[in-house]
């Protein structure tokens, strides 16, 4: 068939300009929790790095897959998702293997959409493949809580389950590179055709027959050397006794001598464990090398590694001189040596707790990690010489630090600085300085004397930045500190049962010259306090709430307190009062206490954060529940006369329980968070004024920000943050949010007023108000249509557009576009048409309003979930067969 000429136009047209105004958000940092908790040897990869995995941590707190440098630069590559979503998976206990073509593969002890645990592949640029589902006692590939892989020449991989075969035993099983299991051997428990059971650890290779050890099982229920092929004909080599032998934890090895060496956690003369060798006959020849005891390290759970010299090295994960395990060195012969022992949290020999084998580097040192110790007690990555000179490369908790946990202050050169709540290299969280245009750094580590967990937005007073952590310290409770660029931090009171435990932010400067805070704990009742500071560092109780009752009803206080102009101060408790639902309180310059308000059983109620004076004079403040929604109110305090009023109610839609303190901005409004409700449920940010009412500029998504505070980030010690807002010099509003973001550990933001496409044309025309029309580069394009499709008005790049193509479907021969959509320009509509005539009727074939995906009779394929530009294929509906000319056009408006 001869097809007659055709014709696909592109053609982009632009409407009036956006009549309401919104706001832009902007991602200015993103935190990320750190795996922890290492229990698995790591592997050495061709690229000259260690890779391994922790079983907790990461963005969703399941576990990691991470990167370690020789250097020490530790990058952490996944986060475990559970039964579905990007990386399935939980838990990751075994090591990594490196298959022929350079990628990592694995397996997570549980999750997956049957969470029976499943095997997976990274790339070493963290691109993460699910490969097999494991299906318990029945099933295509049966087995549970699977254990490492290792590499076989035959191109596939072998494996063992701790759980799951027929008998519920464990299983050995094949696996090729593309996931598919095959099952070897079903343990049978105590006798049996395979006696054993709960098999882990690395199987040790020697051409096609492979050694193992079970945990337990076999005649005398302390665990089993076995031997399978890889075609799976089973032997059973040995039954370990106790007295020489129980439970081993780690695979064995096979040495040059012809010899496998294990350890096992238990059993021996001491109970501690021994270091055996075994024969590869049937049945086999063991013999206890090594006994273990507490004084010189005791219970191996890590695999043998083998030194350049023949040596065996290996990581006791408990006793040691100072009980928090040893690295040992062993000759075949069994001659054993201390080469360092742990020291903890800190010390010469940073660490505690190896559960993992040693991994030969090419340097000639060995390699290994503790799965705590270190900052935090979340784990060390280390190297040691053959001589015992230790080094720690890493510690897990991080310096950055993450749970961002007070609203940033300017630090008077062109920064900002604020607290997050938990890593630092010093374990207790730390002092992060955020510059607009470079991102987040620490400039000083709390823990120790310092305190932990740092919460609420930093006081400036005196050159120094004033704040509390709410842990730890010398009494356990807590600290004051202050920060200075030029000294660093530094030391200023203790926090104590007396005067008050669990500290929240910020402290507020009295006209005495002494700072004020509150604490949500302690005191003669237990109930919190309000204490002050002076200037030499001594900390007093000023109020022990009483709770219900008594002669200063609440319980823990929240946030701020505001200091009005009668000379005294207003607070809120979360609880207390005669409904056990919070109060507003104010105490004198006497320091006399005295109630303003005692919420209600319903109504306002639970005020979870601090007070603000706002330029009216008044004190504003809010509760997290009441309403007609439930959802929060805001309540405005009158000093002059000590009453209060609801002035705005949170609709739950816009954002629900209100939480943290809010900030008043030079343009009059008074600016918060939510932790709940908005659009996505993960929170909001809002502005309120007399004017206006309660306006939501930002509903948090979970991947930009969540819930600031992800629906509150506890500390463990009762504290729940919930970050901050500041609004900047510059006209913008300026936060941070304890939880979400791509890492899980919480995001640093800005927030620009007006559109979207406003913000675009500043940033790159340098003009907000540019005519949408105008084509500053000439190329034709229009900046509505321009910002549309993520091109660039500074360059001629007609090159660009969507590109037009017909092609033969099963309809007929059609015309198609392919469209890119960027959900976050959510202030343009795209819509895509037909017509047989450029002065024709133009028939809709699909539409996107708003960043919404494309929909309509012409929509094809493309549209997924999330937040990322997409490429979306839009069809014509009629055969161009059917035209002697066709035309397709995309045009541009305003929502």
């Amino acid at each position: 068939m001869k097809v007659p000429h055709r014709l696909a136009v592109f053609v982009a047209l632009a409407t009036s300009p956006v009549a309401a105004l919104a706001s832009t958000y902007e991602v200015m940092h993103t935190f990320a929790v750190p795996g922890s908790q290492p229990m698995a040897r790591l592997v050495a990869h061709p690229d000259g790095n260690f890779y391994g995995t922790t079983v907790e941590g990461g963005s969703h707190g399941l576990g990691t897959v991470f990167r370690a440098t020789p250097g020490g630069v530790v990058e952490f590559l996944v986060s475990f998702t559970g039964a579905d979503g990007a990386a399935p998976g939980v838990a990751p206990l075994a090591g990594l293997a490196v298959g022929s073509d350079g990628f990592l593969y694995g397996t997570a002890s549980a999750g997956g959409a049957l969470g029976f645990g499943l095997a997976f592949k990274v790339g070493v640029d963290g691109e993460y493949t699910r490969l097999a589902e494991f299906t318990g006692v029945a099933g295509a590939a049966k087995g549970s809580v699977p254990d490492m892989l290792v590499a076989h020449a035959d191109g596939n991989f072998y494996g063992t389950t701790q759980a799951g075969g027929s008998a519920g035993f464990g299983t050995v099983f094949r696996m090729t590179p593309s996931g598919t299991v095959t099952t070897l051997v079903e343990f049978t428990g105590a006798a049996g055709s395979a006696p054993g059971a709960q098999a882990l650890g690395a199987l040790a290779v020697d051409g096609t027959l492979l050694y193992g050890v079970t945990r337990g099982g076999g005649a005398n229920g302390h665990g089993t050397i076995f031997r399978v092929s890889t075609a799976g004909a089973f032997a059973s080599l040995h039954a370990f006794t106790g007295a020489a032998g129980s439970r081993p934890a780690a695979g064995v090895v096979k040495h040059t001598d012809g010899q496998l060496y294990g350890t096992t956690e238990f059993g021996g003369a001491s109970g501690f464990g021994v270091a055996f060798k075994a024969s590869t006959a049937v049945p086999s020849v063991v013999t206890v090398l090594h006994g273990f005891t507490d004084a010189t390290g005791s219970q191996p759970v890590g695999e043998l590694g083998v030194g350049a010299d023949g040596a065996f090295y290996g990581a006791a994960a408990a006793g040691g001189a100072m009980g928090w395990g040893a690295i040992f060195r062993m000759t075949a012969a069994g001659a054993y040596s201390v080469l360092d022992d742990f020291t903890g949290e800190d010390g010469a020999v940073a660490g505690s707790v190896p559960r993992a084998g040693l991994v030969a580097g090419a340097d000639g040192a060995l390699y290994g990690t503790a799965s705590a110790g270190g900052p935090a007690n979340l784990g060390v990555i280390f190297k040691v010489t053959p001589a015992g000179a230790y080094t720690r490369l890493a510690n897990l908790s991080g310096s950055g630090g993450w749970f961002p946990s007070g609203a940033p202050v300017p630090d008077g050169a062109g920064g900002f600085l604020f607290p997050v709540a938990a890593g630092g290299d010093g374990g207790g969280g730390a002092i992060l300085l955020l510059h607009p245009s470079s991102g987040a750094t620490p400039v000083g580590a709390l823990g120790g004397m310092l305190g932990d967990a740092p919460d609420g937005r930093l006081f400036a007073s005196g050159g120094y930045f004033h704040g509390v952590t709410g842990s730890g310290g010398a009494s356990g409770r807590g600290a004051a500190f202050r920060y200075a660029p030029a000294t660093g931090l530094e030391f200023v009171a203790t926090a104590t049962s007396s005067t008050g435990a669990v500290s929240e932010g910020p402290l507020m400067l009295g006209s005495d010259s002494a700072f004020y805070g509150t604490s949500r704990e302690g005191g003669t009742f237990g109930k919190g306090t309000v204490y002050k500071i002076n200037a030499v560092g001594t900390r007093t109780r000023v109020i022990a709430l009483t709770g219900t009752t008594g002669a200063a009803p609440g319980q823990s206080p929240r946030g701020a307190l505001v200091l009005a102009s009668n000379g005294s101060f207003y607070g809120v408790a979360e609880r207390g009062g005669a409904a056990d639902t919070g109060v507003v309180f104010r105490i004198s310059p006497a320091g006399t206490y005295s109630l303003v308000a005692e919420f209600a059983a319903t109504g306002p109620r639970s005020p979870r954060g601090g007070l603000v004076m706002a330029g009216d004079g008044m004190i504003y403040g809010t509760t997290a529940a009441g309403g007609a929604a439930d959802a929060g109110t805001l309540v405005r305090v009158h000093p002059a006369s000590n009453t209060w009023s609801v002035v705005a109610e949170f609709s739950g839609s816009g954002g629900a329980s209100p939480e943290g303190d809010l900030v008043p901005g030079a343009d009059g409004k008074l600016y918060g968070t939510c932790v709940a409700g908005g659009t996505a449920g993960y929170g909001s940010v809002f502005s309120w004024s007399e004017a206006t009412g309660l306006v939501t500029l930002v509903s948090f998504t979970g991947e930009s920000g969540a819930a600031p505070g992800a629906g509150g980030v506890d500390n463990g010690f009762g504290l729940v943050h919930t970050g901050g807002l500041l609004p900047g010099a510059d006209g913008r509003l300026y936060g941070v949010a304890a939880g979400g973001g791509a890492g899980g550990g919480g995001v640093a933001f800005r927030i620009t007023s007006g559109t979207p496409f406003e913000a675009w044309k500043e940033s790159v025309v340098g003009d907000p108000t540019a005519p949408d029309l105008s084509d500053p580069d000439f190329d034709g394009m229009e900046l509505l249509a321009e910002y549309a499709l993520g091109l660039s008005p500074a360059g001629f790049d007609p090159q660009s557009l969507p590109p037009v193509d017909f092609a033969v479907y099963p309809e007929g021969t059609r015309l198609s576009i392919l469209v890119p959509r960027d959900p976050l320009r959510n202030d343009v509509r795209m819509i895509v048409e037909a017509a047989e005539d450029l002065s024709g009727t133009w028939t809709l074939l699909a539409e996107s309003n708003g960043g919404h995906p494309f929909a309509g009779p012409g929509y094809v394929e493309g549209e997924t979930a999330g937040s990322a530009v997409r490429i979306v294929e839009i069809r014509d509906i009629a055969n161009i067969e059917s035209f002697p000319r066709r035309f397709l056009r995309l045009r541009f408006e305003h929502p």
